[in-house]
């Protein structure tokens, strides 16, 4: 393995060598059925080598302005590593079009390869280029009057990154997917405008460390939906960038994108007529961003807040449209803002609209803020009328302005109120909101609305749904707020399809042209001559037949299911006459699990019974269960499935026995009588306590003697419904014998002894052998030595 890691690095160096001494390299030099020739990767370093290489492949122009080189219909596939086209230190004129780039990816994880990298160049063009699958499509560092315009990026990595680098136009490209699609880093003077970004997966278009930037009359969006896990950041994101034109943008989340613009650490921001739309959270963030101005903006049907202003500062929101920012809560609360506002300070709210949302302005914390001249309809749910519950706006601080000296700000809940001197100011301030109980007031509330407004009316109310044969009727409550102009009359909707419009002075309709036994659904809206309001609550009926039985219930026992359930919400056109109840296979599912089997009808009570008890079981199985409602129309939709054992607790293990062996216990025992409906498991127990848990197919146990004692032993036999009484108690001494000393005199190492005894004996016949083979030897030489 690691020769081939060595093997795969040494090639790459050979081929960053290969590429730094010749200009372009050939791969598939062949012509493709179009005619363009297929290249890999075309690199340039210099102003002469674009000359020589311009020569070389008759590529149209000289450089000049006027004339510059032409480079186009190629078609890319660069090796791994490598750009598909790198142009780098030059100033000379040129254009790349027509050109496809695939694939340019890197896996060293230190270097980006690029489908195009520009490197210290001025004065080029990027048009009408396909670049799909790279790791990075445009690459601009350290570059300066470039325009990138007509491209499209298909999936790649990042779309384009621009860095040190000024004098960029980046216009008309089409992006999809990928995870950005423009970064900009410590760069200029740069102009990002008429894009469009789809389904990238982080951002759309990113401003870091940059000034003088200008992103307008962008549409990026999120169009297929995602898990809320996998949502984008934002579609624009700014970061310590200054002087900043964010305008004319269109940005839609689909609800899977968290915030339409994230603005943060920056300063002298323009954040005007965009339309932001559907973000999971917010529509516009800023975040610490001094003498920024936000105006003119569409910010609506965020679940969060409209315009989240945190630590910020000196920054004007004025005539901005922000509606419908809210979210329906835990059991209906509402939440939701038109401007969110915390630990900001000295900020003008002026001129904006503030329509349907969850609460028109929230001051959290922050102080010397002034809010005037603003109008504020059906926020918090209110209504035409005033309702102390439903309050448009609150202010835990109580340190900000709602009014000037002169004005205040139109509430549409507190216009009826008097003004008896005619100056265009009611006589009474309106009161705020305020968790801490303070006292917040707008003291001089206006008459009329300084601008004005075409507002549709509040959602029908407290729609319901009678049910008969042959027909559903329906019926609602007037709107809170008819809106700028008198009520022209509602639209019922069924299944989403409009089917009727009514008078305004009309709350029913009767809908005759439906089927028993199917069901329908419903919502209705209000109009005037401006538009039409939202959606009222949405109700279903079916026609003639009972809706489905309520709160099914099993419970096992011994022997038996007892089943027990309430009416359902929907009785039908007539009184329910009897209750069926279905056995439902597979009925050996688990609770929680889905059933899609068969079922089978196992009784049927009178209407007026809520309970079965189902006798014909076997303990120990599983049985599923759903049951009906039936009226004169007919039987209606099946009840939730449920699930249930029968059994009881099983009886004690018996025969318990104990014995012991090289210092274990082993338990032995037989099993239950009646094992309830089947043993799960056995529960050993020693001197009282739980000591271990065995499975049901064994009936023994080896317990390890901790030492020497007295032990009681029991066990306990495990099912469904319980644990079992104990078993028999088996009680033992448990003693160990001390070692008895050897018959041996000697107890001091005998072994040793003996050893050392042997060894000397050995020790004494050597040298007897030695001595004799001496003393012969000897013998010899004298009796030679006479001789």
């Amino acid at each position: 393995m690691h020769k081939w890691s060595s093997w795969v690095n040494a090639m790459f160096l050979l081929t960053l060598i290969v590429i730094s001494n010749f200009t372009i390299l050939f791969v598939n030099a062949s012509d493709s059925s179009s005619g363009t020739i297929i290249y890999s990767s075309i690199i340039i370093h210099s102003n002469a080598e674009l000359k020589k290489m311009a020569q070389k492949m008759h590529w149209p122009g000289n450089g000049s302005a006027i004339k510059p080189y032409i480079i186009e219909g190629y078609n890319l596939t660069p090796p791994l590593g490598i750009d598909g086209i790198s142009i780098q230190n030059t100033s000379l004129h040129f254009i790349i079009r027509n050109t496809t780039i695939s694939y340019a990816y890197n896996p060293q994880s230190d270097m980006v390869a690029a489908g195009i990298r520009l490197e210290n160049v001025t004065n080029a063009i990027l048009e009408n280029i396909a670049l799909r699958g790279d790791e990075m499509g445009i690459y601009i560092l350290r570059a300066s009057n470039i325009t990138v315009r007509n491209n499209r990026f298909l999936n790649d990595t990042t779309g384009m990154f621009v860095k040190h680098s000024r004098e960029i136009e980046i216009e008309k490209n089409y992006v999809k997917e990928g995870d950005a699609f423009a970064t900009v880093w410590y760069s200029n003077n740069t102009t990002i405008s008429n894009n469009t970004a789809y389904d990238y997966k982080d951002v759309g278009i990113v401003s870091t460390i940059s000034k003088h930037i200008k992103i307008v009359g962008n549409e990026l969006g999120i169009r297929e939906k995602r898990r809320i896990d996998e949502a984008s950041t934002s579609g624009i994101w700014l970061y310590s960038s200054n002087l900043m034109v964010v305008k004319d943008n269109k940005i839609a989340g689909n609800y899977t994108q968290w915030h339409g613009i994230w603005a943060q650490n920056s300063k002298n921001l323009t954040i005007e007529n965009n339309s932001i739309y559907s973000q999971v959270l917010d529509g516009i963030v800023i975040v610490r961003d001094p003498h920024c101005i936000v105006e003119k903006n569409i910010v609506s049907f965020n679940k969060n807040a409209g315009i989240w202003m945190v630590d910020t500062h000196l920054t004007t929101v004025r005539e901005n449209k922000i509606t419908y920012n809210l979210k329906k809560g835990y059991l209906g609360s509402l939440r939701g803002y038109g401007v969110l506002m915390d630990d900001s300070q000295n900020n003008i709210i002026k001129g904006n609209l503030f329509a349907f949302n969850g609460i028109g302005i929230y001051i959290g914390s922050g102080k010397h803020n002034l809010i005037y001249n603003n109008s504020f309809y059906y926020n918090s749910e209110s209504g035409d009328k005033f309702d102390e519950s439903k309050i448009q706006s609150m202010d835990d601080s109580a340190l900000n302005f709602w009014n000037t000296s002169k004005y205040g700000n139109y509430w549409q809940d507190w216009a009826s109120m008097n003004d008896s001197n005619g100056d265009g100011i009611v006589d009474k301030p309106y009161p705020l909101r305020s968790y801490n109980n303070k006292k917040v007031y707008d003291y001089r509330p206006l008459k009329y609305s300084p601008k004005s407004y075409c507002i549709e009316p509040t959602p029908p109310r407290k729609l319901r749904v009678e049910i008969g044969v042959g027909y559903l009727n329906l019926t609602w409550l007037r709107p809170v707020g008819n809106g700028t102009s008198p009520l022209i009359g509602y639209r019922i909707y069924r299944n989403g399809v409009l089917i009727a419009t009514v008078s305004p002075d009309t709350l029913y309709y009767n809908d005759t042209s439906v089927k028993n036994g199917v069901e329908y659904e419903y919502y209705i809206t209000a109009i005037n001559s401006y538009g039409e309001s939202a959606k009222s609550n949405e109700v279903r009926g079916i026609p003639g037949i009972p809706s489905k039985p309520l709160n099914l219930t099993a419970c096992g026992g011994d022997g038996y299911v007892y089943l027990t359930w309430k009416t359902p919400k929907r009785v039908g056109a007539s009184p329910i006459l009897w209750y069926r109840i279905y056995r439902v296979y597979p009925g050996i599912l688990p609770p929680g699990m889905g059933w899609t089997g068969t079922r089978k009808l196992l009784a049927t009570v009178p209407g007026t019974q809520h309970y079965y008890n189902d006798t014909n079981v076997s303990n120990g199985q599983w049985y599923g269960y759903a049951i009906t409602a039936v009226n004169l129309a007919g039987e209606g939709s099946l009840s939730e499935r449920v699930v249930a054992i029968p059994g009881r607790i099983p009886t004690p293990p018996r025969n318990l026995r104990v014995e012991i062996k090289d210092g274990y216990a082993l338990l032995t025992w037989d099993a239950p009588k009646d094992d309830g409906g089947g043993i799960q498991e056995y529960r050993i127990y020693c001197n009282g306590k739980y000591v271990d848990t065995i499975s049901n197919n064994n009936l023994s146990f080896e317990y390890k003697l901790p030492g020497p004692g007295e032990y009681t032993f029991y066990v306990t036999a495990v099912n469904f419904k319980g644990e079992s009484k104990p078993s028999n108690n088996i009680e033992i001494s448990y003693k160990i014998t001390p070692p008895q000393p050897p018959k041996n005199k000697m107890t001091s190492a005998p072994e040793t002894v003996s050893v050392i005894v042997s060894v000397g004996i050995l020790i004494v016949l050597i040298l007897a052998a030695c001595i004799g083979k001496l003393r012969h030897s000897k013998k010899k030489y004298t009796e030679k030595s006479n001789k």
